[in-house]
């Protein structure tokens, strides 16, 4: 079955169009303690990071994040988790909206706990690489502010392998 291509106002906007966004109550994952960070991360006033897990297997590194909503966002964001080689080179990116689109963060609300996966493909770890995640919006590529106890982090980005002290 092949989608049919959608128009708006005469103009080609790809083959799916959403109608409407609804959230559906249900239970919010559940993130053990032994995956929790020591140290107070936020992203702007409105997102915590919680907990982090990095899990390499043969071929892939599973990045495995908790985020809380401290304060409702109007837009959505994308999360963003990066591997860098020892000398501070980008050797992959795994962006994507939070739970890959399952969850956009408009329609968060504060107290939601949400347990978001990412996947780096075809990646070793090696002495030296470092994983850093952050927030941005899509379309103006704008961070959102990163803070560790308060204090603003370089590149709005945070450093969570090698673990966070």
């Amino acid at each position: 079955m092949t989608p049919l291509p959608v128009r708006m106002d005469g103009t080609p906007v790809g083959n799916r169009w959403v109608l409407s966004r609804l959230r559906w109550p249900g239970k919010p994952p559940f993130c053990p303690e032994d995956g929790r960070l020591a140290s107070d991360v936020r992203f702007g006033n409105a997102i915590a990071l919680t907990h982090a897990w990095v899990i390499p297997d043969a071929s892939d590194v599973h990045v495995v994040l908790c985020w809380k909503s401290l304060n409702p966002l109007t837009r959505d964001e994308h999360v963003f988790v990066h591997l860098y080689d020892a000398e501070g080179y980008l050797l992959q990116a795994g962006d994507s909206p939070p739970m890959g689109g399952a969850f956009p963060t408009s329609l968060w609300q504060p107290g939601d706990t949400v347990m978001d996966v990412h996947i780096l493909r075809d990646v070793a770890l090696q002495a030296g690489n470092r994983i850093a995640v952050g927030w941005y919006n899509l379309r103006s590529g704008e961070r959102l502010p990163a803070t560790r106890n308060g204090e603003r982090m370089l590149d709005d980005a945070v450093v969570i392998w090698p673990a966070l002290p």
